[in-house]
Order: C-alpha cells, then sequence, then structure tokens
C-alpha cells in the first residue's frame, strides 16, 4: 500500500531564536525556529506587543539551531546573514531578501553542505552551536559527541559557495543586488581558492560531558580567538576550560578528519583546530549548565550560583552570586551588558557587574541581583532580549510569549499546544474530529481538532417549522419559513422573537437585508418593494416603503442595494435618497450579482459574460467572456470569488484594466455553488449537504476547510460583533455563535493543568475516558459527546475517580463482558446495549525513587447516567505482577484480552463466576512491548492474530490458537527498530513509528516458500522520515464527511470519491512530540505514480525553486541512526563491508512538496509536467510503483506514441490528467487534493 503525507498542523515549538537587521534596511527583524518552518518577524516598537509577523518560510528539513551572522566591518555589509543547521547534520547560510518589484520577501541559499564522514548514533545529536564574529573572520562551533568538534569559517564558506564552486548557488547580479558591490568585490578577494571552510578538532579526553560552549574575540586587533567550554568530569565536578582556535591551517590540514579519540597531548597535532587548552576555572557550582560571553569575560549560571569570570583585564578575576529562592532556567545577556535569567517560578531578575571602589579597576566590580516587576507565564527553556524593555521567552512546553520588562505585561507571539501525547478519533460528531491530549504539567489540555471552522460560545435552538432561509439586518433576522416570515432580534446571544406593525409581509420573501443605517434602521428588500424599518418596543415599525418591479436577484453593501428584475433590468437603491436612483439594462439576462459599492456593480449573465459597470460614468468598466455560467459572485481581497453552475468556485484576480486572470478553479459539488460573503471573519461559505469555508489570502490563493454545522442549509451574519446563524438542514436547529478562526484546521482547547496521559473514546457511552497525571496519582475522567462542543467551559475540578497513591495509568481499554466476539472498538453500538460494556483501565505502581514498576493492576468501570449526568463506577479490579504496558482484545474469541508486560505477554479469559479474569499463558516475545494491535481481518493468517510492537525487535505478529489457547510467534521483522506507536492500517498492513522519526508500513506478505526465512518475515513496504518523533498514530481523517451513507467503520475513514480521486483505503493522523498534525492517506498505485512523478520532477528542478535551503530527498530519506551515511553496514563492527545504502523514502510521497507546483511560475510548471510524463510511462507499463526511488536512465527515456496511448487510458480511467499534461487540469487535480487533509 502507497501513501501520500500531508502536515495538517505544523510544529508549534520554537526552539531558536536570532534578531538582526536580515533584510538590508534599518529595520530590525527576528527570526523564530519552528523545526520546519522559519518565522519572520518586524521587532516594530518598544511595548510587549512588538513583533509584527512578516511570512513564515517552510524548509526543506527539521532545524535544531540558527545564529545571526554579521560580517566584519571591513566587508561593509548591509545586511546580517542566517546559519542554519538540521537534526541530519547539514549547514547552511541562507539570507531575507524582498525585491522591490515583488512585495514579498523570499530566501536565498548562499551556502548549503552536509557534514562528511559522519556517523548518527541518536537523531539530533549535536546539541552545541556557538557563533563569534571577529576582526577578519566569522566563526560559527558546533559539537558532536564523542567529543568531535566542527567549526565552519563562514568567509571561505561564502565564497567557495558563491566564485570557486563549480556550480554556483546564486548569480552575482543577484548577489550584488542584495549587499552591494562593496561587499562582493571584499569577498571576491578571498576566494582565492585555497581556504576550506569547515574545520575539525577534538576536545580533551578528560571533559567527560560537555554542557555548554561560547567564543570570546577580543576588541583588539589580531587577538586570538578562545573557545570557552563547560564540562563536567567523570567526577561529576564542573569546570570552564579554554581553547585557542588555530586559524592558520592550510587548506590541505582542514580537509583531513580529525580522530574522534584523541590524547591530550595530541591536542596539538597538524589536524586539530583547537590549540592550546587550558583550565580558566575549576570546581565550579556542579549544576552549571550555561554560559553567557559578555564583554567583560563570561558569565556561568548554574541553578543557584551566577559566576561571572573576568577575562578582559590584565588577569583573571571571579565573583559569585546566590540566587535567592528559586532555580535558573534560562538566561540572556541584555544591549547594556547586564544577564537577564528566568527563575522556575517565572520571575524575571537582572544581574549586573557594577563599581563600588576605584573606577578603573575590575577587582572592584562586584554583581548586584534585582527582581524586575515583570514575570513569565509558563515554562521557559530560553530567553533572547529584544530590546531595553523587553524579552522573547520561548519553550518546549509553553508559549512563546514577549515579556515587558518594566510592568506585567505579555503577548503570545506562538501559540504553542505542546507535545502530542494521545489522540482519537471521535465517531459521534458532525464531520471528523480528532480528540488530543497535549501539552505536560500545567500546560495539558485536550484539544478537539477538525479541518472545519468552528462557531465559538454556540447556542442551540430548535424550530418546529421549517426554516427556508435567513436574512440579518442589524440585530434583526427574518426567518423565512412555508407561508410566513418570522421576525427576530439578537440580545446577549439570544433570539427573541418580534411582531411587525404592517401586514403583507409573509406573503413575499425577503432578499437581503441590510443594517448598520442611521437610529438603528434596517432595510429589507422584498420581491416587489423594500421597507425600511425601525425596531421600537419589541415591535418592527415601517418607516418608508418603495415599489418596485418583481426582482429576481439582489445585493446589498453599506447603504446601497443593487438588485435585478424582469431578467436584464438592473437598479441601484440608496437608503439616505429612500429610492432608486439608478436603472439600466442589459444585453442578456442576469444570473449573478453582486454590489462593488456605492457606484460600481459587478453582474454576470446566463450567456456567459461578466461585466462591471460604473453607475455614475455608465460605462462598462470591464467585460470579459467566460467558458462557465455564474451563479454567484463575491468580491473580496482584490479578488473575485465565482460560482458557477457546473458546481466549481473559480478565484480571478483583476491585474489588467480591460482583463480577468482566473488564479485557481476548484471543483465542490454536484450543484451550482452559492456563494456568501461573511463580512466580519473575511471568508466565504457554501452552504449544503458538505458545507465549506474559504479563507481568502492576499499573498497566495484561497484555502478550503469544512464548516462545524453539519448540512448547512443556510447562515447569515447578523450583527457587527460577527455572530453568525447557521440553520442545519438534518433536525431544523439553529446554532448562533461567533467565526473567529480563520485556518484550515481548527482547534478548540479546554485546559486541564495537568499532563492528559490518555484518551479512548467509548462510542457505547457517548464520550471519551481520559486520565490526568496529578501530582501524586492518576485521575480518570468521562466528558461526553453533548460537552465537546463547548469544551473550552469544561472544568478539570469536575468530579472524577482518583486512583490509588503512586499509581500511573498505562492504558484504557473498552471490553465487553457478555461474552460476545471481540469486533474493532470504532464501530459504533447502541448506548441502549451498553449494559456489561466496561473499560480496562490498566495501572502500575510507580515510586518517585524506582525507576520501574515492580506491581500493577487493572480495573474495569461501568458508566452510569444519573439526572443527565454520567458517572464512572468501578466494577471490579485484579493484580497483575510484573511493569505493565498496554492492552488488547482478541479478536474473534470470547471474553479474552492479551496484556504486554515487559517483553511477556499474558493471556487473559474473563470468567463471569469468578467476576475476574482468569491467567492462561504467560509467553515471551521481546523486551519491552509497548503496544498490542489485533489483527481483525487479515487474508494470511486464519486464526486470530495480534501486532506487538517492541523497543527492539520491531514488529511481532502473534498467533493465538483458536482450541487450545496457545500463543505462537508468527512473523517477525528483519529490521532491528525501536517503535513508539503504530496502528493497523488495512488488511495485513501496519503503520509504525519509530525512535529515528520515521514513519514504516509493515505487511504479511507471501513471502517466500513454506519453511523459509522469508515466510516467517514482516515485508517493510514504505519507509519515510517525518523530521520529528511520531508520538501516536490513529485511523482518522479530517476530510468531510459526504452524505449519510458512511457507516461508521471504515467507510467513514475513506474520502469518498465526490471529494477526490485514488484514495484506496482507510486514511490515517498521527501526532508529533513539538505539536505537528499529519496524515497518511492511502492511494491508488495508479494516482500514487502520477503524484510520485511529479514529486521527483519537482526535485529535479529543485535549484530553482523559491526558499529551497536544503534538499528534499536528501530530507525525506529513513534516517538510520548507528552508521554513516550512504552506508548500510555499521562501522563499529571489525571487517565490515560499508556496502552503499538506499537511503531514499519509498512507498511514501510528500503531499507538502507536491503541493508547491500550485505556486509556482507558468515557465517552471510546463517543464516540470514535461519531466513527469518521462517518469510516469515506463512505470505505468511497469507496475512499479510501490517504490520511490526509480533510476534517472529509466525515467530520462522518451516515450513512445504507443506507450503513452496506454498510459493515458489507465490515467483516464481514474479520471487523471493525460499525456501531454495541461498545466489547469494538474494545477486543479493538485489543489483538489487539499480536502482529503
Amino acid at each position: 500500500m502507497s501513501f501520500i503525507a500531508f502536515t495538517n498542523k505544523p510544529a508549534s515549538t520554537v526552539s531558536g531564536v536570532a534578531k538582526g537587521k536580515f533584510l538590508g534596511d534599518d529595520n530590525v527583524y527576528v527570526v523564530l525556529n519552528r523545526l520546519n518552518t522559519l518565522s519572520l518577524f518586524l521587532l516594530a516598537n518598544d511595548g510587549s506587543d512588538c513583533l509584527k509577523h512578516v511570512r513564515d518560510f517552510p524548509v526543506n528539513g527539521t532545524v535544531k539551531y540558527i545564529r545571526k551572522i554579521s560580517l566584519p566591518e571591513t566587508y561593509h555589509s548591509p545586511r546580517d546573514i542566517l546559519f542554519v543547521f538540521n537534526i541530519k547534520q547539514e549547514v547552511a547560510i541562507v539570507s531575507f531578501f524582498t525585491d522591490k518589484s515583488i512585495t514579498e520577501s523570499y530566501v536565498v541559499t548562499l551556502f548549503s553542505s552536509p557534514l562528511p564522514s559522519t556517523t548518527q548514533h541518536i537523531p539530533g545529536e549535536v546539541f552545541l552551536c556557538a557563533s563569534a564574529e571577529c576582526e577578519a573572520d566569522v566563526y560559527v562551533a558546533f559539537a558532536a559527541c564523542h567529543g568531535k568538534l566542527v567549526v565552519l569559517d563562514v568567509i571561505p564558506a561564502l565564497c567557495h559557495s558563491l566564485f570557486t564552486a563549480k556550480k554556483k548557488l546564486r548569480s552575482e547580479q543577484m548577489l550584488t543586488k542584495m549587499f552591494g558591490p562593496t561587499t562582493m568585490n571584499s569577498l571576491r578577494s578571498r576566494a582565492n581558492g585555497g581556504d576550506s571552510f569547515l574545520l575539525n578538532g577534538v576536545l580533551d579526553y578528560g571533559e567527560f560531558e560537555v554542557r555548554d560552549i561560547a567564543f570570546r574575540c577580543e576588541s583588539t586587533p589580531g587577538s586570538e580567538v578562545r573557545l570557552l567550554v563547560l564540562y563536567a568530569d567523570r567526577h561529576g565536578k564542573s569546570h570552564l576550560s579554554g581553547y585557542t582556535l588555530n586559524t592558520r591551517q592550510t587548506g590541505d590540514e582542514r580537509n583531513k578528519e580529525a580522530p574522534f579519540f584523541i590524547l591530550e597531548s595530541g591536542l596539538d597535532g597538524p589536524r586539530s583546530c583547537l590549540r592550546h587548552r587550558s583550565v580558566i576555572q575549576a570546581n565550579l557550582e556542579s549544576t552549571a549548565n550555561m554560559l553567557v560571553a559578555s564583554p567583560l569575560g563570561v558569565f556561568v549560571v548554574g541553578s543557584q550560583l551566577i559566576t561571572l569570570v573576568l577575562l578582559a583585564g590584565p588577569r583573571k578575576v571571579v565573583y559569585t552570586k546566590e540566587v535567592p529562592t528559586a532555580d535558573v532556567v534560562a538566561a540572556c545577556l541584555q544591549e547594556d551588558a547586564c544577564l537577564l535569567v528566568v527563575l522556575a517560578s517565572g520571575a524575571l531578575c537582572s544581574v549586573r557587574a557594577s563599581d563600588h571602589g576605584k573606577t578603573g579597576f575590575l577587582e572592584d566590580h562586584v554583581l548586584d541581583i534585582k527582581s524586575l516587576p515583570s514575570s513569565v507565564v509558563g515554562p521557559v527553556d530560553s530567553i533572547v532580549s529584544l530590546h531595553a524593555d523587553c524579552c522573547l521567552a520561548t519553550s518546549r512546553f509553553g508559549d512563546t510569549v514577549a515579556v515587558q520588562l518594566s510592568e506585567f505585561n505579555y503577548t503570545v507571539v506562538v501559540d504553542n499546544c505542546g507535545p502530542v501525547l494521545d489522540m482519537v478519533r471521535i465517531t459521534d460528531t458532525p464531520g471528523n474530529s480528532i480528540m488530543v491530549s497535549a501539552g505536560v504539567g500545567k500546560s495539558g489540555s485536550l484539544r478537539l481538532l477538525r479541518s472545519a471552522v468552528s462557531l465559538q460560545d454556540v447556542k442551540k435552538c430548535r424550530f418546529q417549522r421549517k426554516i427556508l432561509g435567513i436574512c440579518s439586518a442589524g440585530n434583526v433576522v427574518v426567518f423565512v419559513c412555508h407561508g410566513e416570515n418570522l421576525f427576530f432580534r439578537i440580545h446577549d446571544g439570544a433570539l427573541e422573537q418580534i411582531s411587525c406593525d404592517w401586514k403583507g409581509l409573509d406573503e413575499q420573501s425577503p432578499f437581503v437585508t441590510g443594517g448598520g443605517l442611521p437610529d438603528g434602521a434596517v432595510v429589507l428588500v422584498f420581491e416587489s418593494f423594500i421597507v425600511q424599518a425601525r425596531v421600537h418596543q419589541g415591535i418592527l415599525t415601517r418607516v418608508h416603503v418603495v415599489e418596485t418591479p418583481p426582482l429576481q436577484l439582489a445585493s446589498v453593501r453599506g447603504g446601497a442595494f443593487a438588485f435585478a428584475s424582469s431578467g436584464r433590468c438592473l437598479h441601484l437603491y440608496e437608503h439616505q435618497e429612500g429610492k432608486v436612483v439608478k436603472s439600466w439594462k442589459t444585453p442578456h439576462s442576469i444570473s449573478a450579482l453582486c454590489i462593488l459599492d456605492s457606484e460600481t456593480v459587478a453582474y454576470a449573465d446566463w450567456s456567459a459574460r461578466f461585466e462591471v459597470y460604473h453607475v455614475t460614468k455608465e460605462s462598462v468598466l470591464l467585460s470579459v467572456s467566460l467558458s462557465y455560467v455564474i451563479r454567484s459572485v463575491c468580491y473580496t481581497r482584490e479578488k473575485f470569488f465565482f460560482g458557477t453552475m457546473d458546481g466549481y468556485v473559480v478565484e480571478a484576480a483583476r491585474r489588467h484594466p480591460q482583463r480577468l486572470d482566473e488564479v485557481r478553479r476548484c471543483h465542490l459539488t454536484k450543484v451550482p455553488v452559492q456563494l456568501q460573503y461573511l463580512h466580519h471573519s473575511g471568508s466565504l461559505i457554501v452552504c449544503g449537504e458538505t458545507p465549506f469555508v474559504l479563507i481568502p489570502h492576499d499573498d497566495r490563493t484561497f484555502e478550503l476547510t469544512g464548516f462545524s454545522v453539519s448540512h448547512a442549509s443556510c447562515c447569515a451574519e447578523v450583527d457587527e460583533a460577527g455572530t453568525l446563524l447557521a440553520v442545519s438542514g438534518l433536525d431544523n436547529t439553529i446554532h448562533v455563535g461567533h467565526c473567529e478562526s480563520k485556518s484550515v484546521i481548527n482547534m478548540v482547547s479546554c485546559p486541564t493543568g495537568a499532563t492528559v496521559t490518555h484518551v479512548q473514546s467509548v462510542v457505547p457511552w457517548g464520550g471519551v475516558l481520559f486520565s490526568l497525571r496529578m501530582k501524586q496519582r492518576d485521575v480518570l475522567h468521562f466528558l461526553p459527546t453533548s460537552d465537546m462542543e463547548a469544551l473550552s467551559l469544561w472544568n478539570s475540578a469536575s468530579r472524577g475517580i482518583s486512583c490509588l497513591e503512586n499509581e500511573r495509568c498505562v492504558f484504557l481499554q473498552p471490553f465487553s463482558l457478555d461474552g460476545a466476539a471481540s469486533v474493532s472498538v470504532d464501530i459504533a453500538a447502541p448506548k441502549e446495549d451498553a449494559g456489561d460494556f466496561v473499560c480496562l483501565v490498566g495501572t502500575s505502581f510507580t515510586f518517585p525513587d524506582e525507576p520501574h514498576s515492580r506491581s500493577s493492576r487493572i480495573s474495569w468501570y461501568a458508566c452510569l447516567v444519573e439526572k443527565d449526568r454520567s458517572s464512572l463506577q468501578m466494577v471490579g479490579d485484579q493484580t497483575i505482577s510484573g511493569a505493565l504496558y498496554c492492552c488488547a482484545v482478541v479478536p474473534g474469541l470470547r471474553r479474552k484480552i492479551v496484556l504486554g508486560v515487559s517483553g511477556c505477554i499474558h493471556t487473559y479469559t474473563y470468567d463471569p463466576g469468578e467476576k475476574g479474569f482468569v491467567s492462561d499463558e504467560v509467553f515471551r516475545v521481546g523486551m519491552t512491548i509497548v503496544k498490542l494491535l489485533p489483527n481483525f481481518a487479515t487474508s494470511a493468517e486464519p486464526r486470530p492474530t495480534l501486532f506487538a510492537l517492541d523497543t527492539r525487535f520491531n514488529a511481532i505478529l502473534i498467533g493465538i490458537d483458536p482450541l487450545e489457547g496457545t500463543t505462537s510467534v508468527v512473523r517477525r521483522s528483519s529490521k532491528l527498530r525501536c517503535l513508539i506507536d503504530g496502528v493497523k492500517a488495512a488488511d495485513d498492513t501496519l503503520c509504525v513509528s519509530d525512535d529515528s522519526l520515521n514513519l514504516a508500513t509493515l505487511c504479511c506478505g507471501n513471502g517466500g516458500p513454506q519453511g523459509s526465512r522469508a515466510k516467517d518475515r514482516l515485508e517493510e513496504t514504505a519507509e519515510f522520515h517525518v523530521g520529528d518523533l511520531v508520538t501516536c498514530v490513529i485511523r482518522g481523517s479530517f476530510a468531510p464527511k459526504v452524505g449519510e451513507a458512511e457507516g461508521p467503520d471504515e467507510d467513514s475513514l475513506m474520502v469518498t470519491s465526490s471529494i477526490t480521486r485514488g484514495v484506496a483505503g482507510p486514511c490515517l493522523v498521527y501526532g508529533t512530540s513539538n505539536g505537528s498534525v499529519g496524515s497518511l492517506v492511502p492511494l491508488s498505485p495508479t494516482v500514487f505514480s502520477f503524484c510520485l512523478a511529479l514529486e521527483k520532477s519537482l526535485e529535479g528542478i529543485e535549484a530553482q525553486l523559491p526558499n529551497r535551503i536544503f534538499s528534499h530527498s536528501a530530507f525525506r530519506s529513513p534516517l538510520v541512526v548507528g552508521r554513516k551515511k550512504g552506508a548500510s553496514g555499521n562501522p563499529s563492527f571489525a571487517r565490515c563491508q560499508l556496502a552503499p545504502a538506499s537511503d531514499s523514502s519509498r512507498g511514501v510521497c510528500d503531499g507538502d512538496f507536491v503541493q508547491l507546483f500550485c505556486e509556482l511560475e507558468t515557465r517552471l510548471q510546463r517543464m516540470i509536467l514535461d519531466t513527469t510524463a518521462k517518469y510516469i510511462v515506463p512505470w505505468l507499463l511497469s507496475g512499479d510503483v510501490d517504490g520511490g526511488v526509480q533510476s534517472d536512465k529509466r525515467g530520462a527515456e522518451v516515450p513512445c506514441e504507443d506507450d503513452i496511448a496506454s498510459c493515458n487510458k489507465r490515467l483516464a480511467s481514474h479520471s487523471l490528467p493525460q499525456i501531454p499534461f495541461q498545466t489547469a487540469e494538474v494545477v486543479e487535480f493538485v489543489f483538489c487534493m487539499r480536502r482529503i487533509y
């Protein structure tokens, strides 16, 4: 099975900050490292609200470090550049650039190179980074494990990439525009080809644990560069050592790699860039872990002590100050050389070296600690000074906030949900929703994710009469029913019915209404008259009535109304004059109408013509003929949006006075599209059986998402606050709320104040069961589905079931005690049949002084409903010996479960007579079983089977004899892999995540002949590097549900053909440790080959793509730790043959990368499509589309006409674009694929 991967929600963690003049102007900018995204902010003012977002730049890689680099003054550079380092040990130097002809900024890569011959033992094992700007050079140092140090000499690296490399990254014309001729001439003078840019060095073997490194450059000309190292020896004592950087190496010496282990006597060898090691200060605080360089020397920061080592004078002087009451968690240097520290309590303190004696003597400096009036809310990992009165605090588990120092005031810059710990699919809510447990400690929360715009503060009411439409004017709402109109007004979010003082309004249906007029007046446009009215004492009183010809269409904007009558007549009505001020005729009957302002009207007719008419000048400003009939028109953000008769939505821009350029076209439904503009949120909504919301953007095309109200038949905004009314066509319920979110994936958050460790949907109970990690014990809570719409109002102090002291929950498993055959828990069951349905809760007793639990127990709870409130009641419990990790129901067998206890599988059967579980068998299969997955549907094994996920031995297929109940190993994986989580995808396919940040799929397959080794192996069919630790994987989807024919099981996880083409099975959703959420969508072989060919073609011209820093193929290649890059063996083994390894991803296509095709210029799109045809033809003819690696020679062959005809026949059967590919058809296909995630 092949998949396409999408990112639904990017990572929200900020792991690095750089501040500098990155755009070459007088403004200061701040770059935030959000792992897969670089966010550029403008430092605007001096308050806490000082950061203005400029743009986000996606990165092909997971960025670990960023550093601002300022070229020395001799180069006269007008801009700062940025050093970027990713977890796959690739370095890059980039610059941000804004062209005057283009309003937006983009990234220019100046230098990019992987570290040569590097062995990775853990993902992102480089854990230290420092940079320094000297008089003539710039250096960046980063340390890997085993004491190896690499120093990047920035100036030779830039010269090599820009001038002496065979394939230059950028043209000199662009570089001159960025840096100016003076800087380019200075760099060109250094480009002699003899300097190397990577310097290798080895730290002293006695530095057992390196905690931090920092550079110190003297201000005097010709002074040496010193590298300061804070380390702990083998006894745990902290010391500060210093190295002199050898900057006079020849090119040959720099290119030679220093050995990993070297004696101290060999420190000054010719292959090391480090010289003259010396211990600057010994026996520092044992918890010291930070170095902060300052003009006076260096601050050594520990949890309780702050030490200033003065290095600027003739001799070393050390001062130490104790931090009162709390631990120090982060520190940074301010512009006035003061040290700003954050305590564990969130308090901020300033540490200053002040003079108390004679001036001019460094010995007279002492440290003063001053508490600041401000503090940081939430956890803090690092802090950066923005200006004298503001700092930026970042955290992996909390929000990134800008804090004002002079007073308690802060602004959230990046909302961080924290790591995703568990997730579950919610089946009882409209649309596809995912409940996520995210955050740690006080930042813990439950979050409801759905690809739909959600209404906040929802109030519902049900009408007896069938509502056909809604019109609103100010706070007056008109509900159109059969034979009558009902008038209401909005008061405090509630509907109050009002009456009118004249008759005749029930005989006609209103078209549009308008409010915001003087004295609270409203205007109602009916079929044959226009009424100005006012609400007085609960009665709608008419003020003025104007009779009109029979109307067919109407539009309102501000106080002006445009309406069409008799097919071809258009009229303009002004409320101030209370009459029709202008009328004119069109050549053809009007099909759509939109008023742009008080003088301009846009309309379309049934002859597929669109015109913009100026009423005052009585002239047509724009007239174009289209290939489709427009049924609705909306205008926003200088763009037109058309809803067509054949179910398309079209985005068009007027880039020329007499031309309308089509930007995007997307198919939505099989009926005419009626677009409705929501003024408060700036989005457009399409009501119907499957409602859609279009989110326009200034800098790119619109985004498409759903709407939380299922079967929304009509909706309207009712006041200036943006209150939205939506009517559900299923039960005639009116939903009243606020529509604030403007993103594709919307999130409703419920802070819990504690870590939510496990979440489980219990369908027969109609809700979700979850566990809260409290200080001394875990607490179980049940959340009904009816409360999920108001999830933010849930109170964590509500009643729950507390576990015993030091008892921690390890799993939640639904189970039936009545002896029915075990089925998938995703299948819905009626609530009245849930009498014997319980939820098994596995717990382990973990004491603070013990790393592993010695005893565990399982408990089973029932759900009781009393006074419309659900509560949990314990039915029974049972003690289990050993460390309990997971549980699963044996498929197809009655009352049987299996438990994962350490590396063993325990089989239990529930005995109704004993009212407890009876042990059947104990079978050891691995090291630590982290999860058990029932194999409900299998073609390879007729007996009940389960997948066991192990932390060492990958996945193991376990079989249980249905007659004897014995357990045996059926298949194992041939590759060792530490698994984190997994899920059963479809048939015999298993999707797993490992600790190397990869996703992989395993399949039983046919293997080899009976008794062979291949017959007993799980075949690995796909592998893909995510770039983040995938903590949980479930079966689910964010695509909207279509119709009522979908079942509650697999059908609800499949995206039907009415949404997009080629989906071949249930979709998967995964969450990561940095708050990212993504989707894996299985595709049919033909659609997958088309997407894969498009991806490979994009990689072929990657150097010409905008904002590309690292190689896409290198980023998505699976990370295999413990071996060198490009080798399949482990170099630690003796006599190991380092054969070339296949590092490219296979079986998975990167959907985020394919989406870039829609944003490219036409020239590049045409080039990509020509290459795509050469790739896809041999793949379709051979049927080999499961792998992602094809030889360039095979893909570069020009196909013949017979082969093209055969491929076109297969492409046409899947409704795919055919060869020769047309740009518009491919763009439409790629854009429509966004709807499956």
